[in-house]
């Protein structure tokens, strides 16, 4: 099946080597792409943080849950699936 051929060369993009970074979600290490494009302490407005990943780690996530990416826990406040390939995730370092 297409979907599972490229499921595998999804790897590529994930690799800590180049543009990922290690995660902890439900015990086990995943691998995502982080962006944290704008933080300010303050009465500053931000951007949320994300993460980009494959679809199949993170399948079932929910609202609330959480993620240690850099030493931080992130609570995932957003699920956008884009497809069977990739998920964003959109984070918050504050607690439900």
């Amino acid at each position: 099946m297409l979907s599972d051929d490229l499921a595998g060369d999804l790897d590529v993009f994930f690799d800590e080597d180049d543009f990922a970074v290690a995660i902890t979600y439900g015990g086990e290490t995943i691998y995502g792409i982080f962006s944290n494009p704008y933080e300010e302490d303050g009465n500053a407005e931000s951007f949320s943080p994300s993460v980009l990943a494959k679809t199949s780690d993170v399948d079932g996530i929910a609202h609330g849950e959480a993620l240690v990416i850099n030493n931080t826990t992130y609570y995932v406040i957003n699920v956008q699936k884009s497809g069977i390939l990739f998920t964003t995730l959109i984070l918050s370092k504050d607690a439900p």
